[in-house]
């Protein structure tokens, strides 16, 4: 849900704009900040489906380095982490970030299914070091399995999510009632792969 009919990218100029003004007037916020409580606001206002049946029968059976079942925003760049409705594997994203390499695989398990076709896995990517771009994505694409009891279930596995730029970046993820925010801190370029010789 975007509120006041804005586009999101249109909020996030305003969120920004807001970030700036608190900023000035309380000097121990900082844009960063008020930009994450921003998002879990929008998570808020997130629409929500609490029902039991629906619940994915493998969310939450391996251990997480970090997260909670609160729509917060939570730090996910050394290991597995559950934000809200969402499970994110990371498989290492950060410790081999490279800006000239194509994105690296991730795997997202959402909590809530239905049963029906999944939509598309939404994604605002949020910079919270200057100068705070924003970028939206969409992938369309649902791997499915099989549960121990006869249901269909799915989660995302994507393998072209690109963070262009060092820093510190909030991911802001919803698919349906899942909604789900991880902080991804990327602090050195991984060590170029060496191709072998083929010889």
């Amino acid at each position: 849900m975007v509120p006041f009919g804005l586009s999101p990218s249109a909020w996030w100029v305003v969120i920004l704009g807001l970030a700036l003004i608190l900023q000035a007037q309380a000097p121990g916020t900082s844009t960063a900040d008020v930009l994450v409580h921003a998002i879990e606001a929008r998570g808020a206002q997130h629409v929500a489906r609490l029902v039991p049946e629906e619940i994915h029968p493998s969310f939450g059976s391996r251990p997480f380095t970090r997260g909670t079942p609160e729509r917060r925003c939570v730090e996910a760049s050394n290991g597995r982490a559950r934000s809200g409705e969402w499970e994110l594997d990371p498989f290492g994203y950060a410790a081999t970030w490279r800006p000239d390499a194509e994105g690296k695989k991730t795997a997202w398990l959402p909590l809530h299914q239905d049963g029906t076709q999944p939509g598309p896995i939404y994604m605002t990517v949020q910079h919270l070091s200057p100068p705070f771009r924003t970028y939206d994505f969409s992938f369309p694409g649902a791997v499915y399995g099989d549960a121990p009891d006869g249901r269909r279930w799915f989660f995302y596995a994507i393998g072209n999510l690109i963070l262009p730029d060092l820093g510190e970046w909030a991911i802001e993820v919803t698919q349906g009632a899942n909604w789900g925010c991880f902080l991804m801190t990327l602090d050195q370029v991984a060590p170029a792969q060496v191709e072998p010789d083929p010889r």
